[in-house]
């Protein structure tokens, strides 16, 4: 029970994220399947929140989700759509300290399993395995 209790700031933490570091503006909504909507949206950005700063400690770093978005904020892409249909993709300068976090964030995150289900359909030996395809 004292375990229990002890692990309870970690959950009003995650209600003060929800509330204030999400950013999710007031909305003023009336239909029950549009305020289920927004709460899911906002269970989801939390789920990634927490998941980000869980998989960044448990790949060494000391440091918070809330920190990462401070640090990271500034960063900006330019995306340059040329007459063919290409686009080019550039990332304004960044700083150091932003490049080493960027660096290591790839590292950690490269190592996250993707979780793979079989097909409802086929056979658990004969069913594809889902992934997302390699970065770069």
């Amino acid at each position: 029970m004292l375990a229990l209790y002890r692990r309870k700031d970690g959950v009003e933490k995650r209600i003060l994220v929800s509330k204030f570091d999400l950013k999710v503006s007031p909305v003023y909504l009336h239909k029950d399947e549009r305020i289920e909507a927004m709460l899911l949206i906002n269970m989801l950005a939390l789920l990634a929140y927490s998941l980000l700063e869980r998989q960044v400690h448990q790949g060494g770093l000391q440091i918070t989700t809330r920190r990462i978005i401070h640090k990271l904020q500034s960063l900006d892409v330019i995306e340059t759509r040329c007459w063919d249909g290409s686009r080019l993709l550039r990332l304004v300068p960044v700083d150091d300290e932003q490049a080493a976090l960027l660096h290591s964030l790839a590292h950690i995150l490269a190592q996250l399993r993707i979780p793979r289900w079989p097909h409802p359909a086929l056979p658990a030996a004969e069913a594809p395995l889902l992934a997302l395809p390699p970065p770069g």
